[in-house]
């Protein structure tokens, strides 16, 4: 499961849970320690976590490079249950963040499965604050690429928490199938947000969450890469 993420839930049943089941996690401490362990387990410390198999889940293909996970393949992304007050994400890219506006790596951020940050990168670093509710929050969150590999990759070089809880970040669990896709740009879901047939290429209306990659790995309940 977790780790000693003793008050978290697993994946599939957080992503299932309303606002209150959520606030009800959260109170019970997502902590390893319980209410009798002192005041230094209320006590919020700000820690910064690197994004490797022990602490996140790699989803698709990464490599290492320069202090950061690199997710450069559409679909690549890291997830991971966090139990905090406050998350940052270090995203970081590559050269493509020099390229013109509608060809920037595009990218988004989730929390229990709902998109809360989507955008490109345009510089070679920068701190996204994960929108949280509540005082201390029990959430799944994923960083993912959304346009492919040719125009750039984006990476991921630290998670900044905020929290009481001694593991606070920790991967969430693997699915027991595995698909692999080979395509072209439409497998990348090129176009899929554009206005006609006719728009020319943009990072911008390629959203690999709306691939048949995507919506197929997801039917299955598969993990992928691409």
């Amino acid at each position: 499961m977790y780790h000693s993420l003793k008050a978290c839930v697993s994946r599939r049943e957080l992503l299932g849970l309303g606002a209150s089941a959520l606030a009800a996690c959260a109170l019970a401490g997502c902590s390893s320690g319980g209410a009798n362990d002192g005041a230094q387990s209320n006590t919020a410390r700000k820690a910064a976590i690197a994004p490797t198999s022990e602490n996140v889940r790699i989803i698709g293909r990464t490599y290492e490079q320069d202090g950061a996970l690199w997710l450069p393949q559409s679909g690549s992304a890291v997830e991971f249950l966090a139990c905090g007050t406050r998350i940052e994400l270090e995203v970081v890219g590559d050269e493509s963040a020099d390229n013109e506006p509608d060809l920037r790596p595009r990218f988004a951020v989730l929390v229990n499965g709902e998109v809360v940050v989507d955008d490109t990168l345009g510089e070679p670093s920068r701190v996204v604050e994960v929108p949280l509710e509540g005082s201390d929050e029990s959430a799944v969150v994923e960083l993912i690429h959304l346009s492919e590999a040719s125009r750039g990759a984006v990476g991921v070089r630290s998670i900044t928490v905020e929290s009481a809880a001694e593991t606070p970040v920790a991967p969430t669990d693997a699915n027991s199938l595995s698909v692999a896709f080979v395509g072209d740009s439409i497998t990348c879901a090129y176009g899929v947000e554009a206005s006609s047939n006719d728009d020319p290429f943009r990072t911008t209306t390629q959203n690999f969450m709306k691939s048949y990659a995507f919506l197929t790995a997801r039917a299955l309940d598969a993990d992928y890469e691409t």
